[in-house]
């Protein structure tokens, strides 16, 4: 019957608007990964940045103190070399110009090896950076890429709503009812006869089955599954 290959079209439409609705939701798993992974790669970079950031004000602060103790060394210097003072004074300050000059080696020593390290971290900063920048450009864009297709899916399953309205339109409510009240329990109420064999259980069909499916003048059910069967090719 007409209508069963009307069903059968209806069913075939519905089929398109799961494939795309599916499709649809692994594009909105993907973006959200993507977008977790823009969000890491960003947060990365930032502990990086932060890290040299904390290096450089490290340097500064040593580099401060040991301008400190240079200025403490030169003022009692001077006091020393103006020869004011009593002995056991100007011995006091020689004792602690001495150990000033210590702690400003070992603050020099810090300084420098302080300078290697922002030095090789200004470099693996700039590598990282360089591919972190690489990495999210590339997600932005399957970000993109990503969404547009989802829109051009959105069309389509748009369209295929408006086919599946005018397909139900052309068809008797009994026949729409037994479609949607098989379609609870199966996938595709609607099945394709080849050779003899009901496509949807795999059962071949009995041959007074096939001969009222030729008549054409009932909607014709598969004794095993149930569902509404059509001879291909009609």
């Amino acid at each position: 019957m007409k209508v069963v290959r009307k069903l059968f079209e209806l069913q075939t439409v519905q089929k398109e608007i799961e494939r795309l609705t599916h499709k649809m939701e692994r594009i909105d798993v993907d973006v959200d990964n993507y977008r977790k992974k823009w969000a890491d790669a960003k947060k990365l970079l930032q502990l990086k940045e932060d890290a040299l950031k904390k290096l450089k004000e490290r340097l500064l602060n040593e580099e401060l103190d040991l301008k400190e103790i240079e200025e403490h060394i030169a003022t009692l210097k001077e006091r020393l070399y103006s020869g004011k003072g009593k002995s056991k004074e100007l011995s006091g300050m020689q004792k602690k110009v001495e150990n000033l000059s210590k702690k400003r080696d070992k603050k020099e020593t810090v300084v420098l090896e302080l300078m290697d390290v922002i030095s090789s971290a200004e470099e693996d900063f700039a590598k990282i950076s360089e591919d972190v920048h690489l990495q999210m450009d590339s997600l932005m864009q399957m970000i993109e890429e990503a969404i547009l297709k989802r829109k051009e899916m959105e069309q389509q399953v748009d369209k295929l709503h408006r086919e599946e309205d005018d397909i139900e339109r052309g068809i008797e409510k009994k026949y729409l009812s037994m479609y949607y009240e098989l379609k609870e329990s199966l996938k595709d109420p609607v099945a394709v006869v080849k050779d003899g064999v009901c496509m949807g259980c795999s059962i071949s069909l009995p041959s007074d089955t096939i001969r009222r499916l030729k008549e054409d003048t009932e909607v014709v059910r598969c004794d095993n599954c149930g569902r509404m069967l059509m001879i291909e090719g009609d």
